[in-house]
């Protein structure tokens, strides 16, 4: 694998694979070499010994007859992706590492902020959080507000820029939505992003805002940046209890954990 990047990630604890090429040019050796990683990743851990019902040594000699003769870089990962999408899982996939940036989201890795939080909301961009001093805040943007555009891009210019990946059921294609989304909101920190969006009073708004240094980020190896993780718990109701974190990684819970023993007595949790 000499002059090639890639990395693959199972499940949890992430698995990271870094080699040291930097071109899209694979020989058919080198790709057998990471198939055989990956299927060998899967035989060896995966949680389930029935492999969610399928013949996994089946799909083994299925996916490998396509590798040998697939003859792009780009549909060697796609079949790999196809082969992980067998198992009816989340968490689980792979592809070029320097093509990291359009595989994971930036509401985890980027290093640069304003200060929210969005969901698509019966197919508007809604602001479901804003953090305290952010300058999101600070320029008196609220939860509940409607986006319209991000530096003059509409939800349908997001929609054609999304490059959706299977399974192709709403949920996913939400997800891939919402990331390319977030992948204009984050950035680098000092860069500026200009926000149109509608208040409580359903009267529009233009906010050119600068994207503040994130902080605390942790590195997780593997040629990987640095992940921000954070998570956040309080009561909605005397009753029912919220918790959120946004990624779930083993070596670095005590946070959720700590956010839990707050709601820990509830009759209803929801975890987001």
């Amino acid at each position: 694998m000499n002059g090639f990047k890639y990395i693959f990630f199972f499940i949890f604890p992430f698995i990271f694979i870094s080699c040291q090429a930097q071109e899209k040019v694979m020989t058919r050796s080198e790709r057998i070499q990471i198939f055989e990683h990956v299927w060998n990743t899967v035989n060896e851990h995966f949680y389930d010994p029935n492999f969610n019902g399928i013949d996994w040594n089946k799909k083994h000699d299925e996916y490998k007859t396509k590798i040998e003769n697939c003859n792009s870089t780009d549909d060697f990962f796609s079949l790999l992706n196809k082969m992980l999408f067998e198992l009816n899982s989340s968490h689980c996939g792979v592809g070029l590492l320097s093509e990291l940036s359009q595989a994971v989201s930036p509401y985890i890795f980027s290093n640069g902020e304003i200060g929210i939080d969005i969901r698509i909301i019966d197919n508007q961009i809604v602001i479901t959080k804003v953090l305290k001093y952010s300058p999101a805040d600070n320029a008196n943007i609220k939860k509940g507000y409607i986006i319209e555009k991000i530096d003059d891009l509409t939800i349908k210019d997001f929609e054609n820029l999304t490059k959706y990946k299977p399974p192709f059921n709403d949920r996913n294609k939400k997800f891939h939505l919402t990331s390319e989304i977030l992948r204009h909101i984050y950035g680098q920190p000092g860069t500026k992003v200009k926000i149109d969006f509608l208040d409580e009073n359903n009267k529009s708004h233009t906010k050119t805002l600068t994207r503040k240094e994130r902080q605390n980020g942790i590195l997780l190896g593997g040629g990987m940046p640095p992940a921000y993780l954070k998570s956040e718990s309080y009561f909605i109701t005397k009753n029912i209890g919220y918790l959120s974190f946004n990624a779930f990684n083993p070596p670095d819970l005590e946070h959720v954990l700590h956010n839990l023993e707050k709601v820990n007595n509830t009759k209803g949790l929801i975890i987001d």
